[in-house]
């Protein structure tokens, strides 16, 4: 049975050799192959932030001590100020008809969001 790609280059009336290339390609045919490694399962990029430095955070927001179980909540609240962040900062880039995102666009998108920055001029 031919895969998808070698039956498209048979109809076009490519050579076998280039043929046989293609419908060896991923893993092959089972032979002498390693075993493929575990993966941790998708998570959240959020949940690398670790209790350390929402620690950290916190005290540079003036804060002298926090409960360990609201790290989770922090969390959150995280992941959603990035979400609405980064949706503001594409708005931005679309609106000036631009496919990247640039630091400025960023800064403006803080602003949109009545934010206080330091250490940006705009």
């Amino acid at each position: 049975m031919y895969s998808f790609h070698a039956v498209c280059l048979k109809t076009a009336g490519l050579d076998s050799t280039y043929e046989q290339y293609i419908t060896m390609a991923g893993r092959g045919k089972g032979r002498n192959v390693a075993a493929k490694r575990h993966h941790k399962g998708h998570r959240d990029a959020v949940e690398g932030v670790s209790k350390n430095a929402i620690r950290q955070l916190a005290r540079r927001a003036g804060l002298k001590c926090i409960s360990g179980l609201s790290c989770e909540m922090r969390r959150k609240l995280l992941k959603l100020f990035l979400k609405n962040l980064i949706q503001d900062a594409i708005t931005i880039a679309e609106d000036n008809k631009r496919k990247t995102v640039t630091p400025m666009d960023v800064a403006f998108a803080i602003r949109w969001q009545q934010v206080t920055s330091r250490g940006f001029e705009y």
